[in-house]
């Protein structure tokens, strides 16, 4: 199923109402989307990462539209829809880049009124009894994800559909209507949070990080010149050149055997290390360095070296991967 709510009408797209054709259904879905929500934002949770692999081909394949992508490391940020007089009909954003986390802690955390409902992710009508409007008991435990729903959850269902049948077409509108409302009030309740409290608009950032970023310079920057400390604003002109400097998540093994005996030691919390030592502040300055001059100490700042690695066999050894990007990656 496909569907979308945006506070006052809902449409829910049912694939058993297309031929069980699911190309068809999600054109149809897009089709409705747009032309229902003409001009506005619509966001999907972990649309990067999961709705647009799914559904991206069936949108493409309507006719009379453009599309202009911004994508990072491979995967899609959000994407501008316009119609053939080149306005713009919809733009879609991937809300788990302004809130990271699972839909249902969301709901919990924002106490927002429509919760994340319990469903039997690994129950196929159509694989066990050939049709998806298959009506009957309510499935067992063993097709619900136990990191999502409780024996006690389950018992409660247990107890909602004693005297009524469960149908499963039924209980998946209902599943999926609940998730679309579910974002929107999350959504709302985290944009007018902001907004009361920040004098920003959440609406035009892509992420966690565009949001703090866009409130540091609307309210702590003016603060900071105010008490005549400036600050340079590197992201515009110098962000690429420092951004390949800035690599995460790097796990290597110096010596990956011992022979005899010997101690294994484990490094971390090298950026938070790095942030509390001092750094290169104010205005930079292009230099070309000398080996003597750098290794004098009288340098300090940003280096983009060459580096020449020793053999390994020689008495250096291994010295470790040294990172690189590469293609985005």
């Amino acid at each position: 199923m496909a569907a979308w709510y945006n506070g006052s009408s809902h449409r829910i797209f049912d694939l058993t109402s297309f031929g069980n054709n699911a190309n068809t259904m999600l054109e149809q879905f897009w089709v409705d989307l747009i032309l229902n929500n003409q001009g506005r934002k619509c966001y999907f949770h972990n649309f990067g990462g999961y709705d647009s692999i799914l559904s991206l081909a069936a949108l493409f394949n309507i006719p009379g539209y453009s599309f202009k992508p911004i994508i990072h490391n491979g995967e899609i940020m959000s994407i501008q829809i316009f119609n053939s007089k080149a306005q713009e009909v919809l733009y879609i954003m991937d809300s788990i880049k302004i809130l990271p986390g699972s839909l249902a802690k969301l709901a919990k955390d924002w106490k927002v009124e429509t919760q994340k409902d319990h469903f039997p992710h690994y129950f196929n009508p159509l694989e066990l009894y050939g049709k998806l409007d298959w009506v009957g008991v309510l499935p067992d435990y063993l097709y619900f994800e136990p990191k999502r729903t409780s024996q006690a959850d389950y018992a409660d269902m247990v107890n909602e559909f004693k005297n009524r049948p469960w149908s499963f077409l039924e209980v998946s509108k209902s599943y999926i209507l609940g998730d679309v409302k579910a974002l929107y009030q999350i959504l709302v309740k985290f944009f007018t949070t902001l907004v009361s409290l920040f004098p920003i608009c959440p609406l035009s950032a892509l992420s966690a990080p565009s949001v703090g970023f866009k409130t540091w310079r609307t309210v702590q920057l003016p603060l900071l010149n105010k008490e005549g400390l400036k600050v340079y604003d590197l992201s515009r002109n110098l962000e690429s050149t420092f951004r390949k400097g800035y690599c995460g998540g790097i796990v290597d093994v110096y010596k990956p055997h011992l022979i005899g005996e010997g101690y294994y030691y484990d490094v971390n919390s090298l950026y938070p290390t790095a942030m509390c030592r001092p750094m290169p502040v104010g205005a930079p300055t292009l230099v070309n360095l000398t080996i003597d001059g750098f290794l004098n100490g009288d340098f300090f700042g940003f280096v983009e070296p060459t580096v020449m690695s020793p053999d390994s066999d020689s008495n250096a050894g291994y010295i470790g991967l040294l990172p690189l990007r590469h293609n985005g990656k």
